[in-house]
Order: C-alpha cells, then sequence, then structure tokens
C-alpha cells in the first residue's frame, strides 16, 4: 500500500486555492460544488473555500444523474470541481477537472490570507440523504463547524500523538469535521516543531485518506496495530479489524 506524508507546514504552504479562486473571479457567498473521492485535493478545496468565504457543496460521489441535478438545480454553484470523467454528469454547468485547479493554484504563489469572516456566515451546504424523500440542502455555518471540531477533540481527546484512518468519505459532515478539522486542531500551530526531549520517541500525527468506497480488508488489522478510539457507522466493524 503506497502512502505519502503530508505535513502541517506544508498544508500551509501550498494551499494557494484561495489565490486560483480570486483569479477566477470568486468572491466570499459563492458556492462551489465537490464531486470527488476521498483525496488530499478535497481537504485542500475545503480549506481554501474556508479561508475566502466560498460556500462549499459536497456532493455524494455515488450520486447519479436524478441526486445531482436536483441537488445542482437547487444550490445553483457557480462552478462544479470534478474529474473529467464525470463532466457529462453536469451539463450546463461550468465545470473544472480537479487536477486542472491543481495545476493552477500550484503556479500562483501561496499567499496568506486572512480574510475576516463573520462565523454565523454559511461555510458548506451539505444535502441530507433524501431516505424519506428528496434530499434536502443543510447550511452549516463557520460556528457549526467549530462547535463540532471542539466536541470532537474533547469528547475523543484528540492530541497531536494520534493518526486518524479516514474512512469516513469526505463528501460527508462527518468526515469533513472528524478526518480534517479535529486532526489539524490538534496539531501545535508550528511550522517547525521543536527539537524533540533527549531519548524520547517522537511520532508524526499522519492523516490517512482513503478511497471511497473501498472498505480494507487486507492488511487491515496491520493499519489498527495502536488504534485507541474507533467509530463506525455500521452495527459491526469488519471482522478484520477485530
Amino acid at each position: 500500500m503506497a502512502t505519502s506524508l503530508t505535513t502541517n507546514a506544508s498544508l500551509i504552504g501550498r494551499a494557494s486555492g484561495p489565490s486560483a479562486f480570486r483569479a477566477r473571479g470568486f468572491a466570499a457567498g459563492d458556492r462551489l460544488a465537490a464531486y470527488l473521492d476521498n483525496r488530499v485535493a478535497f481537504i485542500d478545496l475545503f480549506l481554501a473555500c474556508a479561508r475566502t468565504g466560498i460556500v462549499l457543496v459536497p456532493i455524494n460521489i455515488l450520486y447519479r444523474e436524478r441526486e445531482i441535478s436536483h441537488i445542482v438545480a437547487d444550490a445553483s454553484p457557480r462552478l462544479v470541481v470534478t474529474e473529467r470523467a464525470a463532466f457529462q454528469s453536469f451539463p450546463g454547468l461550468d465545470v473544472l477537472a480537479v487536477d486542472e485547479l491543481t495545476r493552477d493554484a500550484s503556479r500562483l504563489p501561496a499567499t496568506d490570507v486572512r480574510r475576516q469572516i463573520d462565523g454565523d456566515s454559511p461555510a458548506a451546504l451539505v444535502y441530507t440523504s433524501g431516505t424519506t424523500g428528496r434530499s434536502k440542502g443543510a447550511i452549516l455555518s463557520h460556528n457549526n463547524f467549530l462547535a463540532n471540531t471542539a466536541n470532537l477533540v474533547a469528547s475523543w481527546r484528540i492530541t497531536s500523538a494520534d493518526r486518524y484512518l479516514a474512512v469516513l468519505p469526505l463528501f460527508h459532515v462527518h468526515g469533513l469535521v472528524a478526518s480534517t478539522l479535529a486532526t489539524l486542531a490538534s496539531l501545535p500551530m508550528f511550522n517547525t516543531p521543536p527539537p524533540p526531549r533527549a531519548g524520547r520517541r517522537t511520532r508524526r500525527v499522519q492523516l490517512c485518506v482513503l478511497d471511497y468506497p473501498v472498505i480494507c480488508e487486507e492488511g487491515a488489522g496491520r493499519l489498527w496495530g495502536e488504534v485507541r478510539t474507533g467509530a463506525y457507522g455500521a452495527s459491526l466493524p469488519p471482522s478484520s479489524f477485530g
């Protein structure tokens, strides 16, 4: 299984998404839809939107024409970010390939955007599963995300010594909060960590973002070698996690 390590400093250092949005004429309050599976670029996109006041509209990657058409008609996103293979799912809309956005952002300076944003302003428009009818859009503010993050960090006792295995989809609220915000909130706010104490082992915080809806059975026990807390939505966890 191939892995790569993204440090807090490198995540901040490549966050030039805000510059790419400004170059495309985006303003605070504009809506941007993301139809993506789990990947680090999704996290980049989410953080860039949060820093600029753009409202993220995550769309379930398992949705097809009927569900997608309902969401985009209701949310009216200014832009949809997805893979080229999914362009045909968004006829008549401005669609951008995620790889193209990443490339454009990499060519721009990673300016440190400090836009003042009202905590009660919308940060995301997330749609329900629609089990009792058509899915409904729920507006979540920046304060909503901050409160959820603080609750998770406190209840799960997350520290910078923990690692989070992100199996939950990032288009889901809990996936965004637990995978991204709670993990990042537990990190020390230093671009360069202090030197370790003599004779003390150090552990790097890692955020492992797995493709959804793939469930890792092979080698799962190895991944879960030092799990302290597990949360899952099914009735029973996969047997190999035992």
